[in-house]
């Protein structure tokens, strides 16, 4: 059975953030796609008429908030949406049209940007995702602000605003106190990796020893059952940090954590994904921040269902390195941009 969503009464920072995605994504419908719809509660899952099959994710960093925005889609309402914003007609999904769910994202997420900002607000620009599956699900209930559902003419749209207010707000520096770090190159890489080996060992007491790093060209995609992902958004380049699991790799990682045994993921287990990957983004950012690159704070955002697929929007190809671990296989997957881009 799925759980309610429980949301949090929100104090002045979180109802800030949830209005300008809600008519954000109002806006966006009518005007790529000449829909009139209005955002309906959603207090339960199961409320859904039709599964979220695809989804556009982005990170929200600010400095009094950290979070993520999830625009997702039922298979026909992703394909109604896509014929009216590309004026042709597809019947089913493919790597042709997935990137429409990313895009979508952006937007969305450009049109809360300028109502937020009018509030003095400075959210950082961030580079969305897509997560394809048979059935998405975000099962952190913790953070989550909003969650809402658009019918469309065919199907049916989500749209999920969780995150957080910062323990301690950060002020922006001024331009002369802007450090200038180095380019991005393959001391990032290597940051991120070893937060992934130190994280396993620390967290699971399992060595985790990274394999051949690969370039995800188009077609070069891996399947996973559980993931995690977090907005990177820094001084010298912004983008995604993934992690994503094979269900019996990630049941044995859990395992070792926790000393529970478990047959399958449910959303009770679930939790340690993000939690991981919070670690693994600390460790690296202090490195790469002695080094210049003044990483933000970041909230994660968890993953969940079978046969899930990742792509991230940014420019240049993202970067996959596997680890072979106890159980199966686990992925890392970076995609960056120098901040100038």
């Amino acid at each position: 059975t799925r759980k309610s969503l429980k949301v949090p009464i929100m104090n002045n920072i979180y109802q800030d953030f949830e209005q300008p995605f809600i008519d954000g994504a109002i806006k966006t419908f009518k005007d790529l796609c000449g829909f009139e719809t209005q955002a309906e509660p959603l207090q339960n899952e199961s409320d859904s008429p039709e599964m979220m099959v695809i989804a556009g994710i982005i990170g929200i960093t600010d400095v009094n908030f950290e979070g993520s925005m999830v625009v997702g889609f039922s298979e026909n309402g992703f394909l109604e949406t896509i014929e009216k914003m590309l004026g042709e007609k597809y019947d089913h999904l493919s790597a042709e049209i997935e990137d429409g769910a990313a895009e979508f994202a952006n937007i969305i997420f450009g049109q809360a940007k300028l109502l937020l900002n009018e509030k003095n607000h400075k959210i950082k620009p961030a580079i969305p995702s897509v997560i394809r599956g048979e059935e998405l699900n975000s099962p952190d209930q913790v953070n989550l602000i909003s969650r809402k559902l658009f019918r469309l003419p065919k199907g049916v749209a989500f749209i999920e605003i969780a995150g957080r207010a910062t323990k301690q707000s950060q002020p922006e520096p001024t331009q002369e106190a802007v450090i200038t770090g180095p380019k991005l190159d393959g001391q990032v890489l290597m940051s991120f990796v070893d937060g992934v080996r130190k994280a396993l060992q620390i967290q699971c007491n399992m060595e985790a020893e990274p394999m051949q790093p690969f370039k995800r060209a188009d077609g070069n995609y891996y399947q996973f059952d559980i993931g995690s992902i977090i907005g990177v958004t820094g001084a010298t380049f912004r983008g995604t940090l993934s992690i994503a699991f094979e269900q019996k790799a990630y049941l044995e990682l859990y395992y070792r954590m926790t000393n529970e045994r478990h047959d399958f993921v449910t959303s009770e287990i679930a939790d340690g994904a993000s939690e991981l990957m919070n670690i693994i983004y600390g460790i690296a950012k202090v490195k790469l921040n002695e080094q210049g690159h003044r990483l933000q704070m970041a909230l994660p955002k968890l993953l969940q269902g079978p046969k899930m697929e990742m792509r991230h929007g940014s420019k240049k190809p993202p970067i996959a390195v596997p680890f072979s671990i106890e159980g199966g296989k686990v992925w890392v997957e970076f995609a960056f941009e120098d901040s100038n881009e």
